[in-house]
């Protein structure tokens, strides 16, 4: 949470330095992602943003993305260590696994025109990751929390004008690369390691 308070606060000092008529928009997209964990899965999400322009052809985000995956797998709860039971049996375990980024990114436009407008960007943000497990038939359960850093880039067109001022569309797809780092210092369960995570998404923004 400190981590999250301090990337909000460095989003607050850049917008503070941003010109009188700055550009701000405030957005909600739906999200339809995939990663290369078994946990995270292909999830859909949503999300919300506020981003400020710092100059005609930069902007600053503020971006937060939940994303939550629930599924059934057989298996059993040894997670790599010695059985409390050799007759240990497998079981349908129910799994919920949640998602949840905080980031702040740099938007550079490529083509600024009246009616759209082509944006990349790269940014630096918070991994949060929470895996709950239910074992159908003995009931155990087991709980695991990690949080992390991500690097993010995206590329992202925006309709300027959607039926009505000041609503706009933005379409993207949007690449998270992230590390909780707890592989490197325990022999534990990790679930969540080393994370590649895609999506693409569409979102309605407010735009003055």
């Amino acid at each position: 949470m400190t981590r999250a308070i301090i990337l909000i606060v460095l989003f607050a000092a850049l917008t503070v330095a941003a010109p009188a008529r700055a550009t701000i928009e405030f957005g909600f997209s739906g999200q339809s992602t995939w990663s290369d964990n078994d946990y995270v899965g292909n999830p859909t999400g949503w999300g919300l943003f506020f981003s400020r322009s710092l100059s005609p052809r930069v902007s600053v985000r503020l971006a937060y993305n939940r994303y939550s995956n629930d599924f059934h797998y057989i298996g059993n709860f040894l997670f790599g260590l010695v059985p409390p039971d050799a007759d240990t049996s497998r079981e349908i375990i129910a799994a919920d696994a949640s998602t949840k980024y905080v980031e702040m990114i740099l938007l550079h436009s490529l083509v600024d025109g009246s009616r759209m407008r082509l944006d990349i960007g790269g940014g630096l943000g918070l991994a949060y990751f929470d895996l709950h497990l239910t074992g159908q038939s003995t009931g155990t359960m087991s709980t695991t929390n990690e949080d992390g850093i991500t690097l993010t880039w995206m590329v992202e067109t925006t309709v300027k004008h959607l039926i009505y001022s000041p609503l706009a569309l933005k379409m993207g797809y949007q690449y998270h690369k992230s590390s909780t780092m707890e592989g490197l210092i325990t022999d534990a369960f990790v679930p969540f390691d080393e994370i590649a995570h895609s999506g693409v998404y569409a979102a309605l923004v407010a735009r003055w």
